[in-house]
């Protein structure tokens, strides 16, 4: 393998780290690996081109390249490190390999340039925040064979307008939509079992239709979520989590009977915080 080696340290086919001053940076055909850290920080470069020959991407390869404003992923590539485009700011778009099957945590997170990116059919695993602070992103669709969103996944994703989740999906995560703020509308699947701590705070919802699946919502799930106007609960909804929905004038309409005293057993007695202006109306049928 022919490079210049005051621009790349390669160890066999393993590029350790890029030492290059300009503004584009052409990694060797041959090179199969790019390994913890190796383009960390580099400030000035702004596009990468990355060989055929790359079937791995490591932990931070990318990190902190707040120049860099497009990259395309080879084909042989099936999952991306941890943090590997961490606080690349002035990423805008991210090309996808067809065979990728898993993103680490922080993939993307804090890529506030970040505008569009397509989710291969074959990715079974996104990590933890791996889209927090994706502040331009207007649009997501959650592969199918995805069964559960991870904590803080799109979490600060304040121009998400649309999201588009899986059939299968069982459970979002903890804070997995906080402050998207311009989400009013999502379809939740009819297979979605749990809804975590804080997982639609502060977002701009102002329906919600539970499916009759869901048997938990955790603590803060829809707390803040000011244009909240209705929500309907199944009686499938065994517990409710402190706070659920504090902050919100929502009048929320449940399946359930009103209990002779209090609420359901599990359901939180603050669950509509205390300077609630949202109401409970008992025994309304879908």
């Amino acid at each position: 393998m022919e490079y210049d080696k005051s621009q790349f340290e390669i160890d066999g086919t393993v590029l350790k780290s890029y030492r290059g001053a300009g503004p584009i940076a052409c990694i060797p055909q041959g090179v199969t690996a790019i390994a913890y850290n190796a383009f960390q920080g580099c400030h000035g470069v702004e596009k990468v081109e990355i060989p055929d020959s790359v079937v791995k991407i490591g932990f931070g390869a990318f990190k902190g390249c707040d120049g860099l404003t497009e990259v395309v992923i080879p084909q042989g590539v099936t999952a991306l490190g941890d943090e590997a485009f961490r606080f690349c700011t002035s990423l805008k778009k991210a090309e996808l390999p067809a065979g990728l099957v898993s993103l680490g945590r922080w993939a993307f997170s804090g890529c506030e340039s970040l505008e569009e990116i397509a989710l291969p059919d074959g990715v079974s695993a996104i990590g933890f925040s791996a889209f927090s602070g994706c502040k331009a992103l207007k649009g997501i669709t959650v592969p199918e064979r995805i069964v559960k969103l991870e904590d803080e996944v799109f979490s600060g994703c304040v121009s998400l307008t649309e999201a588009r989740l899986p059939d299968g999906l069982v459970s979002i995560g903890g804070w997995a939509f906080r402050d998207c703020a311009m989400l009013e509308d999502i379809t939740l699947p009819q297979s979605l079992a749990a809804i975590g701590d804080g997982a639609f705070k502060n977002a701009g919802l102002k329906s919600l239709d539970l499916p009759s699946a869901v048997g938990k919502l955790g603590d803060w799930a829809f707390a803040d979520c000011a244009a909240l106007e209705e929500v309907y609960i199944p009686k499938s909804v065994t517990a409710i989590g402190m706070s659920a929905f504090s902050g919100t004038r929502a009048t929320i309409n449940s399946e359930w009977k009103k209990p002779l005293f209090g609420l359901p057993k599990k359901w939180s007695k603050d669950m509509l915080g205390s300077s609630a202006g949202g109401k409970i109306v008992w025994g309304v049928k879908r």
